[in-house]
């Protein structure tokens, strides 16, 4: 089963199955499958690991070895590979799988508790101009006597396409809902800007008038930092910010999608895109801003507007028309 696989992932144990395919012309096998019920991950979540880091952590959690705060601030910190293999080594009795991740991607789906107890089978995955979909079913297995947590792993080649989750909870005769987008990471780069204290001091007035609102409506909520399109803020920004008695990462951190909302592509929990982008530098007391939050579909907002560095802080520049948008 392994020939003509090497260099793509080497398991050292576990309930490892190949899924049936039904021929079709733009449909592809994954490398592997790990599938069962067993598992410490009882919250419904999605999500796409591509990298060693994510994907030690989220094994700790499926194993039990690390809560959720543990593996959140494992994923978030910057481990070396000595760190890695360390915990490669805690983990090898549990018969961790090591995964090339400069060829693979892997899609995790955890269905949380379920009335009718039952494993995910795979059905197909096609892959289009777009996409990658991926289909399954949560198969029923009288076997079981309680609710239990299936769980699947699907080591797919790597890809920058979205992959979309379908499930089928009856037959394959049945409809297949779509149940969850994975958003393709973007090569998210923290902000090459030189360290400006005017620009972060603005920057820090604009998002804290957005989280202000949002601490006391959804405190539960993760708040996601974005500077300009596509760029996190530099970890220096981040630690502005904390003390505030919310979750504050940064943006690539998050999945962003109308479906589901914007979610932690880690743990799976809620949370809202918060976003200061300076578009225009007029002078260097002058500039125009973007600035407000999204949360996903039409749940958002964005502000234009010019601001003024005047008398030692920003003030609105009236010289600018302000401009709302509001979903």
């Amino acid at each position: 089963m392994l020939k003509g696989l090497k260099g793509f992932i080497i398991l050292l144990g576990g309930l490892v199955a190949l899924g049936p395919f039904a021929p079709a012309e733009n449909s592809f096998e994954p490398y592997f499958i790990l599938t069962g019920t067993e598992t410490k991950i009882t919250e419904p979540n999605f999500c796409m690991i591509t990298n060693q880091q994510d994907w030690i952590s989220l094994w700790g959690q499926h194993k039990g070895m690390l809560s959720r705060e543990k593996a959140e601030d494992t994923k978030d910190r910057q481990l070396k590979q000595k760190d890695l293999e360390a915990m490669y080594l805690l983990y090898s009795q549990t018969d961790v799988p090591r995964i090339n991740f400069d060829k693979c991607v892997v899609v995790a789906i955890f269905t949380g508790p379920i009335k009718k107890p039952s494993c995910l089978k795979l059905v197909k995955i096609i892959e289009t101009d777009n996409q990658v979909e991926l289909y399954y079913i949560c198969e029923e297995d009288s076997t079981q006597k309680k609710d239990v947590s299936a769980y699947g792993f699907y080591v797919l080649p790597k890809t920058d396409k979205d992959i979309i989750l379908f499930e089928n909870k009856d037959s394959r005769e049945s409809p297949f809902l779509k149940k969850a987008i994975l958003t393709a990471p973007v090569n998210s780069v923290s902000a090459n800007l030189p360290i400006n204290e005017k620009e972060w001091a603005l920057r820090e007035m604009l998002i804290r008038e957005e989280m202000e609102s949002w601490i006391s409506i959804a405190p539960d909520k993760v708040i996601f930092i974005q500077f300009e399109a596509n760029q996190d803020p530099p970890d220096e920004f981040i630690k502005r910010l904390s003390g505030s008695g919310i979750t504050i990462k940064k943006c690539s951190r998050s999945n962003g999608n109308p479906i589901s909302g914007v979610r932690d592509n880690f743990t799976g929990a809620n949370g809202i895109i918060i976003f200061a982008h300076i578009t225009k530098r007029i002078n260097e007391n002058k500039v125009e801003v973007e600035y407000g939050y999204y949360m996903g579909g039409l749940a958002a907002r964005r502000n234009k507007q010019g601001m003024e560095y005047k008398n030692g802080k920003w003030q609105l520049d009236p010289t600018v028309p302000r401009e709302g948008e509001i979903s």
